[in-house]
């Protein structure tokens, strides 16, 4: 028989326990009351915010809707108005709203020289030296959008520069990828023999003709013998006459001349270049890695290839790399706190993936892992280890690039000898020079 003391002792613990996990229950229900009923007032007293985002990325505005769709349902609060700008009309467009007061909130912009360091030392880009992102940057990416030590911008894709091809004409004639200059050509005479245009060349979009002759061809040329010149030259030490740049636009006119760029060149934009990659008139076009993303977008099948302008026998093949561009914060947003959540959400992994695959580059960032596609890492990767230099524009004092562009229309036309070019280009950048030495 029990003790009866201790069924009366076990009888009390017993109910002790049970009162105890009662009043437990009940003040979960209690406190989840209090939350459940402190959520919707929280979420009514949120203040509603507007952010604002300026690019020139027209191709992927599906791809920003979407981001920012999802963005908006992590932060009912926040609705964000974005604008796509094509590229040339681009710089003057944000001008004038930086200008009238209406800067946005975040902005696109071109990294080194040409967009990010003139705009943060003329302090209109918010210091994002201290954002837990910055630590996880890529010595490369991260000079890029940095200035006086201090970083202004978030580096996007890391692209590269080459020749994108149609596998498939390649097979079909029979073709190997050439590894010289010479051999080169004698690939782009065979395609015209087979009714082809050996290059789309889109002249008549201002800023698609400069990378055969200055990104590609002068980097075997010049940067694989003199890999500073672009230093010396912003130090006055060094000019275009007095390099192999004349050699670089002599073979980017021997092309032209030679029928390899189709019958109208300047009759033909970027868009007009890419359908006819896509419907097969056109064998190869010189262009950034992104142009194999564009392609693709127009048809998934399209059987894309990508390999470096090969140089002239007794030079090396270099690889033009560059920050595509990146993300700055206007210093003087109204929301810069949010701006910057913003910012931190587009860096993401998988809402940076969700842009990459479209522009299938590199990753800036140690923490972000991208899928780059075969079309590009095949042959550009293996070239790209052995001799590679940062984009020009990126190491130039702004005004440089835009005289070569519109001189590269001018030799499209004949309308201006190249002897003419490289005296302007060598005044132009004198000046440009100058201007930017007393803008520090």
């Amino acid at each position: 028989m029990r003790n009866p003391i201790n069924t009366i002792r076990e009888w009390n613990e017993m109910n002790r326990k049970v009162i105890a996990f009662i009043a437990a229950v009940v003040l979960l229900i209690a406190a989840f009351m209090v939350d459940a009923y402190k959520a919707p007032l929280e979420a009514a007293n949120q203040k509603n915010i507007t952010l604002t985002f300026l690019t020139w990325q027209t191709p992927l505005r599906d791809q920003y809707e979407a981001a920012f769709q999802k963005y908006s349902k992590l932060h009912a609060n926040v609705k964000i108005q974005f604008s796509a700008i094509p590229t040339d009309q681009y710089p003057q467009a944000l001008q004038i709203r930086v200008a009238s007061g209406d800067a946005p909130d975040l902005i696109q912009l071109w990294p080194g020289l040409q967009a990010v360091v003139p705009y943060a030392k003329s302090g209109l880009l918010a210091d994002l030296s201290h954002e837990p992102w910055v630590k996880d940057l890529y010595d490369g990416p991260k000079q890029a959008v940095s200035y006086n030590g201090k970083v202004y911008a978030y580096p996007l894709e890391t692209s590269v520069i080459g020749v994108i091809y149609n596998k498939k004409i390649f097979a079909d004639l029979k073709l190997e990828v050439p590894r010289t200059w010479e051999d080169f050509l004698k690939v782009c005479q065979k395609i015209k023999e087979a009714g082809k245009v050996p290059i789309a060349m889109p002249a008549k979009t201002a800023w698609c003709p400069q990378f055969l002759p200055i990104y590609t061809l002068n980097g075997n040329l010049v940067y694989s013998k003199y890999p500073h010149f672009d230093d010396a030259l912003m130090a006055g030490k060094a000019t275009f006459a007095r390099s192999e740049y004349k050699r670089a636009l002599e073979m980017f006119m021997e092309l032209n001349d030679k029928g390899y760029y189709g019958a109208d060149p300047l009759g033909i934009t970027i868009e007009q270049a890419e359908q006819m990659m896509v419907k097969g008139d056109a064998a190869m076009t010189v262009n950034g890695s992104w142009t194999v993303a564009e392609l693709q977008l127009i048809d998934p099948q399209y059987p894309a290839g990508m390999f470096p302008v090969p140089a002239p026998v007794g030079y090396q093949t270099t690889i033009p790399v560059g920050q595509g561009s990146c993300y700055g914060i206007y210093y003087k947003s109204k929301n810069l706190a949010e701006t910057k959540k913003l910012l931190k959400f587009l860096t993401e992994e998988s809402v940076y993936n969700s842009f990459s695959k479209y522009s299938v580059a590199l990753s800036p960032s140690k923490k972000i892992k991208t899928d780059t596609p075969a079309a590009i890492t095949d042959k550009m990767a293996p070239a790209m280890e052995k001799a590679s230099y940062q984009f020009t524009n990126q190491t130039w004092a702004p005004g440089i690039q835009d005289a070569w562009q519109k001189n590269f229309q001018a030799l499209l036309s004949k309308t201006v000898s190249i002897d003419a070019v490289i005296k302007e280009m060598d005044e132009v950048a004198v000046k440009c020079v100058q201007r930017f030495k007393e803008s520090k």
